[in-house]
Parts: C-alpha cells; structure tokens; sequence
C-alpha cells in the first residue's frame, strides 16, 4: 500500500514540475518579447537616455515597449538562475525616471525581467514593481554621501554580494 501512495505522489510532482516548466516557457515569446506585451510597439531598444534632473543619470534601456500610451521597459539578462534581482529593480527604475524626464512619456511603475539560461537557452520573465522616483534619488544621494565620506556604508545581508564587492577586505574580511 505505502509503494502505491509513493508512486501516485512522484507521478503527481512530476506532473506539477512539468507543468511550472511548460508555463514559465510560455511567458516569453519566441523572440524575447514577454507574451503579456504581444500587442505592445516596440519603441526603444539599445538606447541610452541622459538627463540632469532631478538628478544626473544616464541609463541605457535593452527594450521599451509603448503599450495604450505607457512605456513599458524590458530588461535582458543571461543567468544561470531565473531570477530578477534588487540591482535589476534599481537599474530599472533608474531608467525609468530617465526616460520620463528625456522623453516626457509616462513610463509604467513596474517592468520586466527576461532572463535567458546560458546553458538552455530557455527564457523566463519576471515581472517587477519599480521604486519610486525619490527612492531612487534618495539611493543615489546616499551612494554619493558614502563615496565622500559623509555616511558610512550598511554591510548587505547577501554574501554573495560581498564576495563579489572589491572591499570585502575592509568591511567582511571573514567571507
């Protein structure tokens, strides 16, 4: 009897691993556009857009679609993990206070990240809210406070990150 309910729940969870497989492959279109922008018009793609205020920014946008009169942006990626990052939050909503103010075109509050496995070659999308516009001005005032020595810097909770940040030596030297 206890073989039986085992093989009922590995049939079961097979089934379920590749139904999730099958969907996440349906969110991108064969030509890296996510499906839910199908009937979106591709307005930017590779540009970069340079602005002053309300802070100085340049930022480089991979796609920007024009869906019903709202910029929707898309960011590419290739990783080995299907998954959308802070930075990746942060990069986009850099570049969405800079297409707003470059172009004066209302820009969505949220974006996609489309990540292509190095390996598969499989795309997968992530939809991400976006910060807001004074987060971000805030984060790019602190990060100029930090760089003159007028705050001092919070050590991230990711290890990887510190692995990877050129001042471990100071900050983590444990890692």
């Amino acid at each position: 009897m206890n073989w039986i309910v085992w093989v009922i729940g590995l049939w079961f969870g097979l089934v379920c691993v590749s139904a999730l497989i099958a969907r996440l492959r349906e969110q991108v279109a064969p030509d890296g556009k996510p499906r839910e922008l199908v009937d979106a018009e591709l307005l930017f793609a590779e540009q970069t857009f340079r602005i002053d205020a309300p802070l100085a920014l340049s930022a480089r946008v991979d796609r920007a679609y024009l869906l019903r009169d709202l910029v929707i942006l898309v960011e590419l990626k290739t990783r080995a993990a299907p998954i959308a990052y802070r930075s990746d939050v942060i990069e986009l909503s850099a570049q969405r206070i800079a297409v707003m103010y470059a172009t004066g075109q209302p820009v969505a509050d949220f974006a996609y990240v489309v990540i292509r496995s190095p390996q598969s070659g499989t795309q997968v999308m992530r939809r991400v809210m976006l910060l807001s516009e004074a987060d971000i001005v805030a984060l790019a005032r602190r990060r100029e406070r930090i760089l003159v020595g007028a705050a001092a810097p919070c050590v991230t909770a990711s290890t990887g990150i510190c692995r990877k940040c050129p001042f471990r030596a100071d900050c983590r030297p444990d890692l």
